[in-house]
C-alpha cells in the first residue's frame, strides 16, 4: 500500500491496532502532515514497511511513534528523509515525559532503520528509545536499530532520549549509532540505562553543546544537564537519584550561573578537554579551542564525592569550585576568576578529605586554593597544577587534627601573598615552583594546642625565587608553642633571592639548600659573609650547596 498527499487538521493521522499484520508492507511517502491535537502517526503494528519523504509539523504530543509492548509488531522498518518540526507542541504537562517526541521507538522493536531524518524544534525530545518493561518476544527487542546521518536540533529538553527503568534483558548494541548532528538541543542525549558506549558516541556523531547523562547505578535521571538543563530548562527530570554518573559536556559557551549538586557520590563532570592537561604550564599545550566554557561555577553542596575534569570555569567573584565534600578529583580544568575581598577561591572546600587536584591552571582570585576542615583522617594530593595571578595566599591549607598530605610539581607564581600556608604536619612538598610572590613561598603555622601538629614535613627539590622569604615558621597567634614540631626538613631546594624565618623556639634543619650564591645564607653571627637570602636563628643551614646542581658542598 503507498498513500501520497495526506493531510490532516484534528485528531491523529495514521493509528493502527495491536494485531498481527495490522500495518504491513505500507509504503508512506510524500505526505504532510500538520496541526494534529496528538500524533501524525501512531504505529502499535508497523512491519516489512517504509516511511520516507513526509513532512510533519506542529503535533501536540508526537509526530511518529512505534509502540506496543507486543511481540513482533514492529519490525523492519524504514524511516528516512522526513522532516518533522514543531513537535510535542503540548508541554502543559508533558515535563520530561518520554511520550512527547518527535520519533518515539518502545522497546519491543527490532530491525528499524533511522536514517537521514531532520527533527527540529520539538518542545520535548527529539528522539526516544522508550523501555516499557520487559516485553514479550525479548530475544529481539531493541536489536539492529541503525540510527545514522540524522539532523536533531532545538529540542527543548533532549535531542535524544534513553528512557529505561530496566534494561538488563536487552542483548543488543549501540554499534549503528553514527554520523548524527545533535544541534543546539537543550541536552544533547540523556542515557538512563547506562549501556551507551560515550567515547564512542562523541567520536562518531556531531554533538554540538553536547550533555550526556550516564547512568552507573540504576538509578534515575535527576538533573538532565549540568544543572536541571543548560539555558534555563529547569526541573524537568527531577526528584530522583543522581548517584554514580557521568555528565559530558561537548565544547561551547554555557551560562550557568550556579551548577549546585546536592549529597550526590560519584558524578562526573567531564568537558571536552577531559584527559587534556591545563596545568603545569602558564600556557597548556592543546587547551584554548573547543573548550567546555562555563560562565558559573560548580557547588557540591551536602556532602557526597565526585570529580570535575577537563573544563574552562569563568566564575567571577564567586568561588570555581565549591565543594562540602570529600574525596573529589578536580583535574585539567582551567579555572578563572575576578579577585573578591571575600573568602573566595578558585578551589575551596570546608571537608578536604582525600581529594585530589591535578593539572589545573588557576588564575585570578583572592586564594587559589582554600582547603578547610577538622578531624579529617585522609590526605590529599595537590600535584602539577598552575597557579597564578592571586591577592592573597595561593594554597591554604587550612585545617587541623589532619596531616600527610602531598605538593609536587606545580607552579605557583605572580601573586601578592603567600604560595603555600600550611596547619598540619607530615606533607611532603616537593619538585614544586615558588617565585614572585608578595609573602612566604612557604609558610608553616602550628596550632599549639594540636597534638601531631606541624612535624615531619618535608621539604625538598623545590625552586624558590624572589619571594618575601622561601619559609616562615611561627606559631598561631594566642596559641602556646607547638609541642610536637620536630623533625622538618628542608633540603635539594634551590633559594633564591630570599631566605627563611623561624619565629618557633625549635630548629628547623634547612642544610643542603642552594642558596643563589656559593657563600650560602646570610646570618648576622654564624655566616655574616654570606650573599644568599637571610636565615633567622634556629635555622640549620650548614652544609649548603656552593652551586645549583648540588654538586659541591660548603660545610660552614
Amino acid at each position: 500500500m503507498k498513500i501520497v498527499r495526506f493531510a490532516i487538521g484534528r485528531g491523529e493521522g495514521i493509528v493502527t491496532a495491536s494485531v498481527e499484520n495490522a500495518g504491513a508492507y505500507l509504503h508512506i511517502q510524500g505526505n504532510e502532515f500538520r496541526g494534529l491535537n496528538r500524533y501524525a502517526m501512531f504505529w502499535n503494528s508497523l512491519m516489512c514497511s517504509v516511511i520516507s519523504d513526509n513532512e510533519v509539523s506542529d503535533v501536540g504530543i508526537g509526530a511518529l511513534m512505534l509502540n506496543t509492548s507486543a511481540a513482533d509488531r514492529l519490525h523492519d522498518v524504514v524511516i528516512e528523509n522526513n522532516t518533522i518540526t514543531n513537535a510535542s507542541k503540548d508541554i502543559s504537562s508533558s515535563g520530561g515525559d518520554p511520550w512527547y517526541a518527535a520519533l518515539n521507538i518502545s522497546s519491543s522493536a527490532y530491525n528499524i532503520e533511522i536514517r537521514n531524518n531532520q527533527l527540529s524544534n520539538s518542545q520535548n525530545f527529539g528522539l526516544v528509545i522508550h523501555d516499557r518493561g520487559d516485553p514479550e518476544g525479548i530475544e529481539q527487542s531493541l536489536s539492529g536499530i541503525v540510527i545514522q546521518g540524522n539532523t536533531i536540533a532545538c529540542s527543548g529538553v533532549a535531542g535524544m532520549y534513553i528512557y529505561a527503568e530496566d534494561l538488563s534483558w536487552w542483548t543488543g548494541e549501540f554499534t549503528h549509532f553514527k554520523e548524527n548532528a545533535f544541534i543546539d538541543n537543550a541536552v544533547q542525549l540523556i542515557d538512563d540505562s547506562g549501556l551507551m558506549d560515550l567515547d564512542a558516541v562523541r567520536d562518531n556523531n556531531n554533538l554540538d553543546r553536547a550533555v550526556i547523562v550516564r547512568d552507573n547505578a540504576s538509578g534515575e535521571v535527576e538533573f538532565a544537564t549540568i544543572y536541571c538543563s543548560i539555558n534555563g530548562v529547569a526541573d524537568l527530570l527531577k526528584q530522583a537519584k543522581l548517584h554514580d554518573k557521568t555528565v559530558d559536556v561537548g565544547a561551547g559557551a554555557y551560562e550557568e550561573g550556579q551548577i549546585r549538586v546536592y549529597q550526590r557520590n560519584g558524578i562526573v563532570f567531564r568537558g571536552a578537554k577531559a584527559g587534556v592537561p591545563a596545568g603545569p604550564d602558564a600556557v597548556p599545550e592543546g587547551r584554548g579551542t573547543g573548550e567546555s566554557v562555563i560562565n558559573g561555577y560548580f557547588y557540591f553542596d551536602g556532602g557526597g564525592s565526585g570529580a570535575v575534569d577537563g573544563f574552562t570555569i569563568i566564575s567571577g567573584e564567586s568561588h570555581g569550585v565549591h565543594t562540602k565534600g570529600g574525596g573529589f578529583t578536580i583535574m585539567n580544568n582551567i579555572i578563572q576568576g575576578t579577585p573578591s575581598t571575600a573568602i573566595q577561591a578558585g578551589i575551596f572546600t570546608g571537608n578536604t578529605e582525600g581529594f585530589t587536584v591535578s593539572h589545573n591552571n588557576v588564575r585570578g582570585y583572592r586564594f587559589g586554593m582554600y582547603f578547610e576542615g577538622e578531624n579529617r583522617t585522609v590526605p590529599s594530593t595537590v600535584d602539577s597544577n598552575y597557579f597564578a595571578d592571586m591577592t592573597s595566599v595561593v594554597i591554604t591549607m587550612n585545617s587541623k587534627q589532619w596531616n600527610g598530605h602531598v605538593f609536587t610539581n606545580n607552579i605557583v607564581e605572580n601573586s601578592g601573598g603567600s604560595g603555600l600556608k600550611i596547619t598540619q604536619g607530615e606533607n611532603t612538598i616537593s619538585g614544586n615552583t615558588f617565585r614572585n610572590l608578595g609573602g612566604a613561598a612557604i609558610f608553616m603555622q602550628s596550632f599549639g594546642t594540636i597534638n601531631d601538629n606541624m612535624h615531619d614535613n618535608e621539604i625538598c627539590e623545590n625552586d624558590i625565587e624572589n619571594c618575601q622569604w622561601a619559609i616562615v615558621w611561627e606559631n598561631y597567634p594566642g596559641q602556646n608553642p607547638a609541642t610536637n614540631t620536630q623533625g622538618n626538613v628542608v633540603y635539594d631546594n634551590k633559594i633564591v633571592g630570599c631566605g627563611i624565618d623561624n619565629r618557633t623556639e625549635y630548629e628547623l634543619d634547612a642544610s643542603y639548600n642552594w642558596w643563589g650564591d656559593p657563600s650560602g645564607p646570610y646570618h648576622k653571627v654564624l655566616n655574616p659573609d654570606g650573599q644568599g637570602g637571610p636565615v633567622s636563628d634556629n635555622v640549620i643551614f650548614a652544609p649548603w650547596y656552593a652551586d645549583d646542581e648540588g654538586d659541591s658542598i660548603v660545610s660552614d
